[in-house]
């Protein structure tokens, strides 16, 4: 069998899924198991059911691990290979490692759940080790199952499994909007510098606001790689076109703003609050849609459930070090925080609810029913915020703080977990920092942003840094299986092994 992953080298998550898929599903029928599909929407991971006594899964992992398979218990973010010696039912994750030049692209995240089910022979049940959709069922309902064709395998899935997978808005592909413009472009330039400008915040005209780099092709190269339920890219634009995209250009569509904005007596616009208020117009636009801005981009595997619960509630991602100020702090003052506060006084007025939060530079997660309903019961926003083509003391953030607060006064969304992290291209420590995003798949950011918000004397050094570390990352190289079967911990560089043994002392020494 070739290392090579049997797809180009634009491989997905489900490429590298499908192909492990057949060969844990042959390795186990060779051996008389049958696996059973125990999730197919919960999670990026896939999940099975096997039966089997604790003599039979010894057995298939010797197989598994033959065939350079991992099989690990997930505790926290560590990954532990499974003692054979356990007799009670476990849950593991199966994978291969991808690499190119030492840089794993899929890993643990772009692996396969197996529960290893323990038989409770009084009650003649198989019970799994932790459970999703369901956590154990009879023998007679086992062997009577329906059976689904997923990723080129015909499977038996469990009832639960069965029904989430065609009732909850998992089964759905969901669109990404990028909001971008090239602020070198001298017609677009000509535009700005010809309209008038006024009420503006701080930094809202600065240049670093309508800079373009490279971030825009890897953020999209990003979620091609690792989101699994990926629909249409929309790029929104002021009749420009990122013509660095190359080939990918044909596989996004170009909106501009002329076709989003109800009166074209608003454009142009340089405004990203304004811009944000009308994407939910695009046509045809999926129901639930993420807005990214160009500069958040994918480290992992992420679907549709890192985004909406099974009721299709959208998750949001407040952050835990940052608050929308009570009073202005600066004059001019920041236009985040100006729009957070006029979004404040409208949601009490309407809710009674105080929005003192912030969130973090992830995607946000949209559904477009609500964001209309929004702008029937909340016009004074967009009549505020459309008029000013920068960024102004009388905006609204609609599409985001303004969104996720009614969005979760109404019950439509919830409070979410995802793994993130935000870098600054003005910190002078990037060089040293943002290479980390090259660790492990399974440790990795599922989003990061790298925001360019002021001047700095670092930033043009540590863009470099940022487009090498991008290029190794959404390398579109074939990648390579690892035939290294050493444990995530034994292959760790020898700093991380030191700060995971510094933070266990520090757990045992302080209270």
């Amino acid at each position: 069998m070739s290392n090579k992953v049997s797809v180009s080298g634009r491989a997905t998550v489900r490429d590298v899924q499908r192909v492990l898929l057949d060969e844990i599903v042959k390795t186990c029928r060779d051996l008389g198991q049958r696996p059973i599909l125990a999730d197919i929407t919960m999670s990026p991971r896939p999940k099975l059911w096997l039966c089997c006594t604790p003599a039979e899964r010894t057995e298939i992992t010797a197989r598994f691990k033959a065939q350079c398979i991992h099989i690990s218990h997930q505790m926290g973010r560590q990954l532990i290979e499974i003692d054979p010696a356990i007799t009670d039912a476990i849950s593991t994750i199966a994978y291969k490692r991808y690499v190119i030049d030492q840089v794993e692209l899929f890993g643990a995240d772009s692996g396969i759940e197996i529960e290893f089910c323990r038989k409770v022979p009084e009650q003649n049940v198989w019970r799994a080790g932790s459970g999703v959709a369901e956590i154990e069922a009879s023998e007679d309902y086992l062997q009577n199952l329906e059976v689904v064709e997923y990723l080129g395998q015909t499977l038996p899935v469990l009832g639960n499994t069965k029904v989430l997978s065609e009732r909850a808005p998992y089964n759905e592909k969901v669109d990404v909007v990028y909001t971008w413009v090239d602020g070198a472009d001298p017609k677009w330039q000509s535009k700005k510098n010809g309209t008038p400008l006024n009420q503006g915040t701080l930094n809202a005209n600065a240049p670093t606001r309508f800079l373009s780099g490279q971030e825009l092709l890897y953020s999209i190269r990003s979620l091609q790689r690792y989101f699994v339920d990926l629909g249409k890219i929309y790029i929104v634009t002021d009749d420009q076109t990122p013509d660095f995209l190359g080939d990918l250009l044909d596989e996004v569509s170009i909106i501009d703003h002329r076709e989003i904005f109800p009166s074209h007596d608003h454009l142009p616009c340089f405004n990203s609050h304004a811009i944000g208020a009308n994407l939910h117009r695009i046509p045809g636009l999926s129901q639930r849609y993420l807005y990214f801005n160009d500069d958040v981009l994918l480290g992992a595997p992420v679907s549709v459930a890192t985004f909406f619960d099974e009721l299709g509630r959208a998750y949001q991602f407040p952050s835990q070090r940052t608050a929308v100020p009570h009073k202005p702090l600066f004059t001019p003052e920041n236009a985040v925080d100006a729009a957070a506060r006029n979004n404040q006084r409208l949601l009490e007025k309407l809710f009674g609810t105080f929005a003192f939060r912030k969130y973090k530079h992830t995607p946000v997660c949209v559904d477009r029913l609500v964001m209309e309903q929004m702008e029937r019961d909340l016009p004074e926003a967009w009549q505020s915020t459309l008029p000013n083509r920068i960024r102004s003391v009388d905006d609204h953030s609609i599409a985001g703080h303004l969104y996720m607060n009614y969005s979760a006064s109404l019950g439509k969304s919830v409070l979410g977990r995802i793994r993130y992290r935000y870098f600054d291209l003005a910190n002078p420590l990037f060089e040293s920092i943002f290479p980390s995003i090259l660790d492990s798949e399974w440790t990795r950011p599922q989003t990061f942003c790298v925001n360019d918000t002021k001047p700095s004397e670092f930033v043009d050094a540590n863009r470099k840094v940022m487009e090498h570390t991008l290029e190794q990352l959404y390398s579109q190289e074939a990648p390579q299986v690892d035939t290294d079967m050493r444990s995530e911990w034994e292959k760790a560089p020898l700093p991380r092994k030191i700060r995971r043994v510094l933070g266990n002392v520090k757990r045992k020494v302080l209270p």
